[in-house]
């Protein structure tokens, strides 16, 4: 259920939850200016569109978002993004609950929480990831995990990091003439043959073979979100702010697999990311291709660290094999969120049950 219009919602006379409209948006960009720095409100403001007001998977004309007010003041917001979940198979609509900040002066009055629970109470299913501040407002109204997340890190070249950290030029290029070719030598010793038959090349968006690729795995993980031709087009290609590179593992006219990169600067040192991937069977071998070709593609582009999630085990174990190792980063946290009684939808609750990736939901959406 949502609520719909402009009516106050809850609180007292004085703050006020409303319904986002579209007519909102200047006055709401105004408020992240505020609240967010600069780097921040900016990529925010430019994923809005895509993300809130033309997000193709909007149940209605107008985005689920809700206003914290003071008066006519916005002081806070949380949004949320519909997707379609498959849980033991069947496909439920849930919401992401993201992007939820209350203006510096009026923290710690517990004010968050007020709009934390009246979302809950419209949308009784859904997940977010929180960080320790967002933790400490939604931990009080949810029965639900908290699990926190560890990302998995492999380094590839050391000389950008020991440069921007400590410097030194000479430890550098001694570090370049060191390790690179010591890790190109370790991953080919590693290669062993890969599928029969099975060749990979870079696409330009995902076509209807993922759909096959998708109703052919969708029953082999208990809680997935729904990983179709639509969805990942829209999270993957149409993206605003950012560039993915779209490897595709085909053999024949079926698609067998896929992997999303991309890769960033962060203070001078490039970092790859696996945001995305998906085999078929759950084949650790065929995933093992994918990445290979993913490495040889970030070596290429020169990602000094490439960082990935799996939160399947026997994927972080073909993972571990190819030479990542778990690291914790700042404190990020996924909260999977039911208030509904179905014992069939109890799983949902089990952040052990879920395949999830990078580029589940708005995780990779922060930079």
């Amino acid at each position: 259920m949502e609520t719909g219009g402009h009516n106050q919602l809850a609180m007292s006379n004085s703050f006020q939850i409303q319904r986002y409209r579209k007519s909102d948006k200047d006055e709401v960009f105004a408020f992240l200016k505020k609240v967010y720095s600069p780097l921040d409100s900016k990529r925010l403001i430019s994923q809005w569109d895509w993300k809130y007001d033309a997000n193709p998977s909007n149940a209605s004309a107008e985005p689920y978002i809700l206003l914290l007010k003071n008066g006519t003041n916005i002081i806070g917001m949380e949004g949320t993004m519909s997707l379609r979940v498959s849980i033991l198979g069947k496909e439920y609509w849930i919401k992401n609950f993201c992007d939820l900040i209350v203006h510096p002066d009026y923290r710690g009055q517990g004010l968050s929480r007020q709009v934390v629970r009246q979302i809950i109470a419209d949308h009784p299913i859904g997940f977010s990831w929180l960080n320790e501040i967002s933790k400490k407002a939604v931990a009080p109204l949810s029965t639900s995990q908290y699990t926190r997340l560890l990302f998995l890190f492999r380094l590839m070249d050391s000389s950008q990091v020991i440069y921007k950290t400590i410097g030194s030029r000479l430890l550098r290029r001694w570090s370049s003439l060191l390790t690179s070719p010591a890790q190109r030598l370790t991953d080919v010793l590693h290669r062993r043959p890969f599928p029969a038959g099975v060749t990979i090349t870079q696409v330009a968006n995902f076509d209807q073979r993922v759909d096959s690729l998708w109703e052919r795995i969708r029953r082999n993980y208990p809680v997935i979100v729904v990983r179709d031709q639509s969805y990942l087009n829209w999270r993957f290609v149409r993206r605003p702010d950012a560039k993915y590179t779209l490897l595709a593992a085909t053999k024949g006219d079926d698609l067998v697999g896929y992997i999303v990169l991309r890769v960033t600067e962060k203070s001078g040192v490039k970092w790859g990311y696996l945001t995305e991937f998906l085999v078929e069977d759950r084949s650790s071998l065929l995933l093992k291709y994918l990445i290979y070709q993913a490495i040889d593609y970030l070596r290429h582009e020169r990602a000094a660290i490439i960082i990935c999630l799996a939160t399947m085990q026997f994927f972080r174990h073909t993972l571990y094999r190819m030479g990542f190792i778990p690291r914790l980063l700042k404190p990020k946290y996924f909260n999977p969120r039911i208030t509904l009684s179905d014992p069939e939808l109890q799983v949902f609750r089990n952040s052990r049950q879920w395949y999830l990736t990078m580029g589940d939901g708005d995780l990779e959406m922060s930079f």
